[in-house]
C-alpha cells in the first residue's frame, strides 16, 4: 500500500488510515499539501501498526532516531510530535485510541534551535546590485527590501503596488494543490486581510519598469502564476547567475535585520513582517493608518543611502 492510500474502513485501524481521519478530514488542503511531509514520516515509521497498539516507547524511538540519525533540528522535532499528536487527539475524540501516547513525549534537551541567519554583507549587495536581472533579480529584491513571506510577492499585480503612496498592499499568497499547481488564496499566514509594506527608493526603480504589466509581477512569460517547479527553478538560476546562495527566507530575516538597524518602531516592525504576534495586538494594529504606515519608507531609505549607497 503506498504511503497516500488509506485503510479508515479496515479492522484493525492502523495507522496509514490518519491520513483519511485526520488530515483529509480536518484541515484545509493547503495546511495538508505543507504538512503532508510529516504525516508521511510517521506513517513510513508507524503505518502498518495498529493505531491502538503505539505506545510512547514507538513515538519516542521515532523522534530519538530522526535527531540521532538524522540531526533535524528542534523546531522541526517539534512540529513533527504535534502533527502526531494533534492526530491522536483526533483518534481520541472519535474512540479509535484510549490515550494520546505522543503527549508525554519529550524532544530531546541536547537538539538545536536552528536559525535562519540573515544575508551575509556580500550576499546583500550582490542582490543589490543584480536587483534589475530578470527573471528573479527583482524578486530577490522585493524579499529583502519588505521582509515578505516568499510565496506573497508570487501573488502580487500591479493594482496592489501604490508608487504615490511608496506603499505596497500584500493581501494575498499562492498556495500549491497537488504539489505544484498554484492557486492565488485571499488570506495571509498570520489570519490578517492584508498588510503594507514599504516601497524604498531601491525598490521603487525597480518596480517602476512594471508598469503597465499584465498578469502577475513574478509570473511567467505570459503573467501566469508560477508552478513550483517554476519557482525553484528560477531561483537556482538567479543563485547561479550571482553566485548569491542564500535562500528566500535568508532574505526575509535580512529585512527583520534592516529594520532594526534603522530604527524602525518595534510595531511597524512587526507589521511589516506580518509575524503571529499580529494577531494578538490586533486592536493597536488597526489604529495605524497608512500615514502612520507610511513612516517607515523615509527611515529605510535613509538607513540605505547612510550604508549601501554611500559605498558606491
Amino acid at each position: 500500500m503506498g504511503v497516500y492510500e488509506c485503510c479508515y474502513n479496515s479492522k484493525p485501524l492502523r495507522s496509514n488510515g490518519w491520513i483519511i481521519i485526520y488530515y483529509k478530514s480536518v484541515v484545509k488542503q493547503n495546511t495538508w499539501e505543507s504538512h503532508r511531509h510529516r504525516v508521511e514520516i510517521w506513517v513510513l515509521n508507524l503505518g502498518d501498526k495498529e493505531l491502538k497498539k503505539i505506545t510512547v516507547s514507538d513515538i519516542r524511538k521515532v523522534i530519538n532516531e530522526l535527531y540521532y540519525s538524522k540531526n533535524y533540528a528542534k523546531d522541526t522535532l517539534r512540529k513533527l510530535k504535534d502533527t502526531v499528536s494533534l492526530i491522536l487527539d483526533y483518534a481520541f475524540e472519535i474512540g479509535a485510541v484510549e490515550v494520546n501516547v505522543a503527549k508525554s513525549v519529550k524532544i530531546p534537551k541536547q537538539a538545536s534551535k536552528r536559525k535562519r541567519p540573515p544575508l551575509t554583507p556580500n550576499q546583500f549587495n550582490t542582490v543589490l546590485n543584480n536587483r534589475f536581472l530578470k527573471p528573479f533579480g527583482p524578486y530577490a529584491l522585493f524579499l529583502v527590501l519588505t521582509g515578505c513571506r516568499p510565496s506573497e510577492p508570487l501573488a502580487l499585480t500591479t493594482d496592489d503596488l501604490l508608487f504615490e503612496e511608496r506603499l505596497i498592499r500584500i493581501n494575498k499568497t499562492v498556495v500549491y494543490l497537488r504539489g505544484n499547481e498554484p492557486q492565488i488564496e485571499y488570506k495571509l499566514k498570520t489570519d490578517i486581510n492584508e498588510k503594507y509594506v514599504p516601497m524604498v527608493d531601491l525598490l521603487y526603480e525597480v518596480l517602476l519598469t512594471y508598469k503597465g504589466h499584465k498578469g502577475y509581477i513574478f509570473g511567467d512569460e505570459n503573467g501566469e502564476l508560477l508552478t513550483r517547479r517554476q519557482v525553484v527553478h528560477r531561483w537556482r538560476q538567479y543563485q547561479n547567475d550571482c553566485q548569491m546562495f542564500g535562500t528566500r527566507y535568508n532574505c526575509r530575516h535580512t529585512f527583520s535585520l534592516l529594520c532594526k538597524r534603522a530604527d524602525i518602531d518595534p510595531l511597524l516592525h512587526k507589521l511589516y513582517m506580518g509575524h503571529s504576534s499580529v494577531a494578538t495586538s490586533y486592536d493597536i494594529y488597526t489604529q495605524l493608518d497608512l500615514s502612520d504606515i507610511q513612516e517607515g519608507v523615509p527611515k529605510l531609505n535613509d538607513y540605505l543611502n547612510q550604508t549601501y549607497l554611500k559605498s558606491k
